[in-house]
């Protein structure tokens, strides 16, 4: 096994154990508020959970240096979670050590852990991937379009884990470089280079080869690879649902779209309305700061709607903390003649960097996304989610085009894809495609994954204005 390999096992497995046992602390401290005669060393008995949580980790298979997906890979830790607290109570209760044992305890580490784990390896991820030493060679077959959008996926999302040292490609007196990574001719030639960069996996991105071509290259450098990954011509199909088959001898792929499941949206409406609920009542005083500042900032009302297009295709007010000044829409218009690149903005974007409408105080509150709080009365009502498309207007719907029908499948969302993908340093058909990439592959597994994300993008602000 390679050096780097066994560190980075090392440091996932010291990360995994130092975050389950600050669950438990934490979980312990949380019922002292309301147990203070409670012992500390309680906590000692929760040894075996601390013990054995490492092994379970390793069964579901979370000690890859690799990790293809963040949704698959929280619900892995989710699963060992729930596995792990669960054989601890059974061990618990066969032992028959249950007198002293606290349930809210037992239950405030078990969420805690299920809510900050998944986080938290994210992170450790994410730092490993900063360094190159923790990643692992991978050679790019295919430099063209496919090929090209798998590089930059690879760098822009370093908790993969894959470094790109290489492309192959025939193509390769055309283009020599892409950035500063070399394309070499000839993928027949590629065997003395795999050795060479020491590249442990290998990924196929050239869709248009035929099959004869693409069995050629599989049985060339498959086995040379530890994984050799090829990528289909699939883009714009459900990508977290889709299952390969053995369909009577050959390859199949199944997809599986959750949200035409009756079950499955009864999940996302009751974890949406209990967030929510909780969740006002948890920043009520906050909401009433805001109200006040917004009031003496400038004349209007603290709360204004608009009407937006939701599910179904049914239109419903979203609310708002006002962020503009009285007339704005005048003052827009005003604006927008007399300024004609940014009226080009608008037109694109519906949106303008910088908007002379809007507030000292409501500047504030979009930078850091707190006037979109009064939208959590939307999910409440059942007009909105809190992970979903962004809300459109009438005039947006001609620009979804045919995707607008994906669109009115869920309602939209005061949060998603696109809010966590770069906001407004993104373009408007970027945003269509994170919104149908959302439709197609919703989970509550994503649902979390995007509100974490948030969270992250609203503390630093990341793409606002």
């Amino acid at each position: 096994m390679e050096l780097k390999k066994i560190f980075k096992i090392i440091l996932l497995l010291i990360s995994d154990l130092t975050f389950i046992s600050l669950s438990i602390l934490l979980g312990f401290y949380f019922y002292k508020v309301s147990n203070i005669d409670y012992s500390i060393i309680k906590i000692y008995d929760y040894f075996p959970i601390i013990f054995f949580s490492p092994i379970i980790f390793f069964l579901f298979g979370l000690y890859t240096t690799v990790c293809y997906n963040l949704i698959v890979e929280s619900k892995k830790i989710i699963y060992s979670i729930l596995v792990i607290f669960t054989f601890f109570a059974t061990y618990t209760f066969l032992l028959k050590q249950t007198q002293d044992f606290s349930r809210l305890f037992f239950l405030f580490s078990l969420i805690i852990s299920i809510l900050i784990l998944p986080l938290l390896r994210y992170l450790i991820r994410l730092i490993l991937g900063k360094i190159n030493f923790f990643r692992t060679n991978v050679i790019i077959f295919g430099a063209g379009n496919t090929g090209q959008k798998i590089y930059h996926l690879l760098n822009n999302n370093r908790y993969i884990g894959l470094r790109p040292v290489l492309f192959f490609d025939k193509r390769a007196k055309q283009i020599n470089k892409v950035d500063n990574l070399d394309i070499l001719e000839g993928i027949e030639n590629a065997a003395e280079y795999i050795d060479k960069f020491q590249a442990r996996y290998g990924i196929l991105a050239i869709p248009s080869l035929s099959t004869d071509e693409k069995r050629k290259i599989i049985d060339l450098y498959a086995d040379r690879f530890r994984q050799f990954i090829i990528i289909p011509n699939l883009y714009g199909i459900s990508s977290l649902w889709i299952d390969s088959i053995d369909f009577a001898g050959q390859l199949g792929l199944q997809i599986k779209h959750k949200l035409i499941l009756k079950r499955y949206k009864f999940l996302k409406i009751t974890f949406d309305f209990l967030i929510s609920f909780f969740g006002l009542l948890f920043i009520s005083p906050l909401l009433l700061v805001i109200s006040i500042l917004i009031k003496l900032s400038s004349k209007g009302p603290m709360i204004y709607s608009h009407e937006r297009y939701g599910y179904k295709g049914k239109t419903f007010p979203a609310y708002k903390f006002r962020s503009m000044v009285k007339d704005a829409d005048k003052i827009l218009h005003d604006y927008l003649s007399k300024h004609p690149k940014e009226r080009k903005e608008w037109e694109e974007d519906q949106k303008l960097k910088n908007d002379p409408r809007v507030t000292w105080i409501g500047n504030l509150l979009r930078k850091t996304s707190l006037d979109e709080l009064p939208q959590l009365f939307n999910v409440l009502k059942g007009e909105m989610s809190l992970v979903g498309p962004r809300p459109i207007v009438k005039n947006e719907i001609k620009k979804y085009g045919h995707n607008y029908f994906l669109y009115k499948r869920v309602r939209p969302g005061i949060t998603g894809l696109w809010q966590v993908s770069g906001r407004n340093n993104t373009t408007y058909k970027e945003r269509i495609d994170y919104d149908c990439y959302y439709v197609r592959n919703w989970s509550l597994s994503l649902d979390l994954y995007l509100l974490f994300r948030t969270v992250k993008v609203v503390l630093f602000r990341e793409g606002a204005y």
